[in-house]
C-alpha cells in the first residue's frame, strides 16, 4: 500500500475518534466553543487529507457537514440533536469508506459517489451530478450572510501546510536518485501527487508546470525542479493558507486566534436550527474549561506524537551509559591478557557485572514504556456505544470515565475493547432500571456505569461499576437448577459469591428475553476467556438495589513474565510463576487413583495430579524415587498439582508469541532464550488442562 495512503489511513482514524469524542462532549455541553471548534477542525482536516489523496467523494460528503458545522459557528443556525446525530452517521461512513479502502489496499470503493450524495443530502450539499469537480480542500468555509468565516481557515494552516510539505520532500527524494528503478512509474505517481497537492492548497495555475508529457519524456527534471520550487516558496509565503498576508485577511477580520463574535443577544433574531429538533443554547466563547471543571479536549495535532519525547531521551541516556560499561569490559579483557592478579580482576568484573545488571533493568524498562498505551485509547470508544445502547434501549444512561491515563501493554488495551463491550451491554440492559424504576426508588436519572482504571504495582486494575439493581442471585439459583448446571443440594450450600459465579458458565443468561443488546448467554463466559488469554482473571461484586462491580486484574506487560523453570523426560519448560502457588515434596504413597486420574491430600483439601510428561506429550514420568515433586496452580479458581522431575530457579523472560506455522500451538504461551543459549517453551498451563 502507498505509504500516504497507510498515513491518510491512520490520522483518518484518529480524526474520526477526536469528532466523535466532540460530539458527544457537545451533547452534555452544548455551550462550549471547545468542542465546537474541535470537532469543526477534524471535520475540516479530515476534509483536507481526503483532497490530498484525490478521494473526491469523502470530500465533498465532508464538505457539506463542514458548511452545517460553519453555520452553527457563525450563529446563524443552532445546533441540533439531529445534527448531532447526522454529524455522527457521517463519521461512521468515513469510517466504512477507510475500511473499505484498507481491505482493497488503497483503492477507494466504487459506490463511494452514491454513498456521498446520502451524505451531502442530509446536511442540504451538493450531489456529485450538481458538482462538475468536488470542492478544494482549502475554500473558505461558507458562514453568515455577512462575509466568510474568519476562524475556519487559520485553525488548520499549519498541520495542512506541514503535511504538504512532507509529501512533496517524499516525492523529491523518490525522483532525486542517481539510478532510479521505476522512473516510468515513479513519475506517474510523483505527477500526479505533486498536482494533487497544488489543486489542494490552490496555487496559481502559471506557478506549476504542466506535467502531462513528463511520463512519455522520461525525464524527471522538471518534475524535481517545480517541487524545489514549491517547497522553497512555501517556507515563504506559506502558501498563503493561514492568511499571514495582508491580502489573507479583510479589514474587519478579528485577529488570528480570536474567534468569532458571540450571537447577539436578548433581542437579536433567533437563530433557525439546522437539522431539526429543538435547538440546544448559543455556543459560548468566552470560556476555556468546561462547567465542571475538565479541560477541553486535546488538539487533534498533537498526537500525531506516538512515544513521549522523555522516554526517547531515556533510552538515548541508557544507550551513553552502555557504551561507557563496554569500555571498562575492554579494558578489564586487556587487563586479563597482560596477566593482572585474578583476584582483582574478578573483584572488577563483578563490579561491572553489577553495574550491566542494573543497566539492562532499566533499558528493558524503557524499552517497555515505549510500547505501552494508555487505557484511553479504548476508553474513547465506549460513550459513543453507551450513548447507543442507551437509544436502543430507551434508558437515560450517563457514562463517567477515570484514570484513563493509566498505561498498559499495548496488546492488552487493544484487547481489552470486547469484553469491556459485554460487560457494558449487561450493564445497561440487566444492571440499570428505566426511567420510571430509578425514580420509584428514589435514584436519580440518568444511571450511571463507572469506567475505572488504576495502576497496583505490575498489575492493571480496571472496574466497571454501575448503579442499578444488582444481581438477583436467588433468581441465578433458580435458572441454574432449571438449567442443570448444579444439584438442588449444591446450590443451596453455595455462598451468594459462588452463586454469582455462576453466570461466567457458558451459554447462562438471566435475561428473560433475547434483545439486540444481550440475552444470549455469550457474554459474561467470553468476558472471562477473554481476560484470561491475557494473563488477566474476572471478579464481580453485586449489591443488591445499589449496583454491580466486575473487575479486570490484569498484568502491566506480556511481554515480561516471571518463570520458573521445569523438568519433564529430560525436556526443559518454563511455567508462569502468576498462577503458582507453592511446590511441594509428596511420597507416591500419599498419590491416590480416582478413576483414570489421580490426586493427593494437600493441607486437608484434595488436589487433583497432572503428569506434565504426559500433558506435552513426551510420555508417561517414570521417576523412580520415592517422592514426586509437584507444582501446585491455581487454575480457574481451583488447585491443581503438576508432577514435574526437578525444579529450576525463577528467571525474568521476555516472551516471543509463537508464529507462522506454530502460532496456533496448544498450550504454548510463547518462547524465550536461556543465558546458555537454548529455546526454552513456556507453557500455558490453563490451556493444557482444558
Amino acid at each position: 500500500m502507498n505509504p500516504f495512503i497507510e498515513q491518510f489511513l491512520i490520522e483518518g482514524r484518529e480524526l474520526v475518534e477526536q469528532a466523535v469524542s466532540d460530539l458527544l462532549a457537545l451533547e452534555t455541553h452544548p455551550g462550549e466553543a471547545t468542542h465546537l471548534d474541535g470537532l469543526f477542525r477534524a471535520i475540516h482536516t479530515l476534509k483536507g487529507s481526503a483532497g490530498i489523496v484525490d478521494f473526491a467523494a469523502m470530500a465533498r460528503g465532508l464538505h457539506a457537514a463542514e458548511d452545517a458545522l460553519s453555520a452553527v459557528r457563525a450563529g446563524s443556525h443552532a445546533l441540533t440533536p439531529a445534527l448531532i446525530g447526522d454529524c455522527l452517521s457521517a463519521l461512521d461512513q468515513v469510517t466504512r469508506w477507510l475500511d473499505a479502502i484498507e481491505a482493497s489496499g488503497g483503492e477507494p470503493p466504487g459506490d463511494a459517489d452514491a454513498d456521498a450524495d446520502a451524505m451531502a443530502a442530509r446536511f442540504g450539499g451538493t450531489t456529485a451530478a450538481e458538482a462538475a469537480t468536488p470542492p478544494s480542500p482549502t475554500d473558505t468555509v461558507a458562514a453568515d450572510p455577512g462575509g466568510a468565516d474568519p476562524g475556519a481557515a487559520d485553525l488548520d494552516a499549519p498541520d495542512l501546510d506541514a503535511i504538504c510539505r512532507e509529501i512533496l520532500e517524499a516525492q523529491h527524494r523518490m525522483l532525486d536518485v542517481a539510478e532510479p528503478r521505476g522512473l516510468p512509474g515513479h513519475l506517474s505517481s510523483a505527477s500526479r501527487v505533486v498536482t494533487n497537492v497544488l489543486r489542494h492548497v490552490g496555487w496559481p495555475a502559471g506557478m506549476g508546470e504542466d506535467f502531462a508529457g513528463i511520463e512519455a519524456a522520461g525525464d524527471p527534471a522538471p518534475l524535481i525542479a517545480t517541487i524545489r520550487t514549491l517547497l522553497g516558496a512555501s517556507a515563504t509565503v506559506r502558501l498563503n493558507i493561514a492568511g499571514d498576508s495582508p491580502a489573507g485577511r479583510g479589514p474587519q477580520d478579528p485577529p488570528l486566534g480570536g474567534g468569532r463574535q458571540d450571537p447577539p443577544a436578548g433581542g437579536g433574531p433567533q437563530v433557525p436550527p439546522v437539522g431539526g429538533g429543538p435547538p440546544y443554547p448559543p455556543v459560548s466563547r468566552r470560556s476555556t474549561d468546561l462547567a465542571d471543571g475538565t479541560r477541553p479536549a486535546p488538539d487533534v495535532a498533537a498526537r500525531a506524537l506516538r512515544v513521549d519525547v522523555e522516554r526517547i531521551d531515556t533510552l538515548v541516556r541508557l544507550a551513553g551509559e552502555l557504551t561507557v560499561i563496554k569500555s571498562a569490559f575492554g579494558l578489564l579483557c586487556g587487563l586479563a591478557e597482560t596477566g593482572a592478579d585474578p583476584a582483582e580482576l574478578a573483584a572488577r568484573l563483578k563490579e561491572q557485572h553489577g553495574q550491566l545488571d542494573r543497566l539492562a533493568t532499566a533499558l528493558r524498562h524503557a524499552v517497555l514504556q515505549i510500547r505501552v498505551l494508555p487505557l484511553r485509547e479504548v476508553f474513547q470508544r465506549f460513550p459513543r456505544v453507551v450513548r447507543d445502547l442507551g437509544s436502543n434501549l430507551g434508558k437515560p444512561i450517563q457514562l463517567v470515565t477515570e484514570g484513563d491515563e493509566t498505561e498498559a501493554d499495548k496488546e492488552i488495551v487493544e484487547s481489552l475493547f470486547e469484553p469491556l463491550l459485554h460487560v457494558l451491554r449487561n450493564a445497561a440492559d440487566h444492571g440499570l432500571e428505566d426511567a420510571a424504576e430509578r425514580v420509584a426508588a428514589g435514584k436519580p436519572v440518568p444511571g450511571t456505569i463507572r469506567l475505572h482504571a488504576i495502576r497496583s504495582g505490575e498489575q492493571v486494575i480496571v472496574e466497571i461499576e454501575d448503579d442499578g439493581r444488582g444481581i438477583d442471585v436467588e433468581r441465578i439459583r433458580v435458572l441454574a437448577a432449571q438449567r442443570g448446571a448444579a444439584s438442588a443440594a449444591t446450590l443451596a450450600a453455595m455462598n451468594e459469591a459462588e452463586v454469582v459465579d455462576l453466570i461466567f458458565a457458558p451459554g447462562f443468561s438471566t435475561a428473560a428475553r433475547v434483545t439486540t443488546v444481550s440475552g444470549r448467554g455469550v457474554g459474561m463466559d467470553a468476558v472471562r476467556t477473554a481476560v484470561g488469554r491475557l494473563g488477566g482473571l474476572v471478579g464481580i461484586e453485586s449489591r443488591a438495589g445499589r449496583g454491580t462491580t466486575v473487575r479486570f486484574v490484569l498484568p502491566f506487560t506480556l511481554l515480561i513474565t516471571r518463570i520458573i523453570t521445569v523438568q519433564a523426560e529430560g525436556q526443559t519448560f518454563g511455567i508462569p510463576l502468576d498462577g503458582v502457588v507453592e511446590t511441594v515434596r509428596i511420597g507416591k504413597d500419599e498419590i491416590v487413583a480416582v478413576g483414570a486420574a489421580r490426586a493427593f491430600t494437600l493441607r486437608r483439601q484434595i488436589v487433583p495430579l497432572f503428569d506434565l510428561a504426559a500433558l506435552v506429550g513426551t510420555g508417561e514420568g517414570q521417576s523412580r524415587a520415592d517422592e514426586v515433586v509437584v507444582v501446585v496452580m491455581v487454575i480457574g479458581g481451583d488447585l491443581v498439582g503438576l508432577a514435574v522431575e526437578r525444579l529450576g530457579d525463577p528467571i525474568d523472560a521476555m516472551l516471543k508469541p509463537m508464529d507462522g506455522l506454530l502460532s496456533g500451538m496448544r498450550g504454548v504461551a510463547g518462547t524465550t532464550l536461556l543465558g546458555d543459549g537454548r529455546v526454552l517453551i513456556v507453557l500455558d498451563v490453563q490451556e493444557l488442562l482444558r
